[in-house]
């Protein structure tokens, strides 16, 4: 990752002020399926902040929000995401879909979430703190702009078209 962004020394600011200095525990969160740039790019900036925990959606949630089932099974996601560089730990999410159980299991300083997740994040902030948790949320500065292909669909898409094509 280049230099760091007004949006992560505004982060910084706001985790030394509310838990002064580090070492801090990032929590993020994603599908993670076919890995692509945006993913890695995602990793390395939760880890300017510091140790990097990683919830894999398991794979009845994804089919239940996103009405699609994954490439790859959840294990497999685990498994990829643990080799990620930056990536301290990899925990598979709440087959009841309750977002917020394993982020108060470990109670991260902050919880960053990608630039393309759905979410308010002051609402989501707002149940944790009920519920006793510490943990911030902020989103994600940017997409990695060096890459084309910068999601999971858009890469499926891909293989479809590459596919379509070859048919043809």
């Amino acid at each position: 990752m280049k230099g760091k962004t007004k949006q992560t020394k505004q982060i910084l600011h706001d985790l030394k002020e509310r838990f002064g200095e580090g070492p801090y525990e990032v929590m993020i969160a994603g599908t993670f399926d076919l890995i692509h740039p945006g993913h890695i790019h995602f990793i390395q900036e939760a880890a300017q902040f510091g140790r990097v925990i990683v919830i894999i959606a398991r794979d009845s949630v994804v089919k239940r929000i996103k009405q699609r089932e994954t490439v790859l099974d959840e294990k497999m996601r685990q498994s990829i995401v643990e080799g990620i560089k930056g990536v301290s730990e990899v925990v598979l999410g709440c087959e009841n879909g309750n977002w917020y159980e394993p982020i108060l299991k470990r109670n991260p300083h902050l919880f960053l979430m990608g630039f393309n997740q759905p979410g308010d994040l002051f609402r989501f902030e707002k149940v944790i703190h009920e519920k006793g948790g510490r943990t911030i949320f902020r989103r994600s500065n940017s997409m990695e702009k060096s890459y084309s292909l910068q999601s999971s669909s858009q890469i499926r898409r891909r293989v479809i078209e590459i596919v379509n094509n070859k048919i043809q």
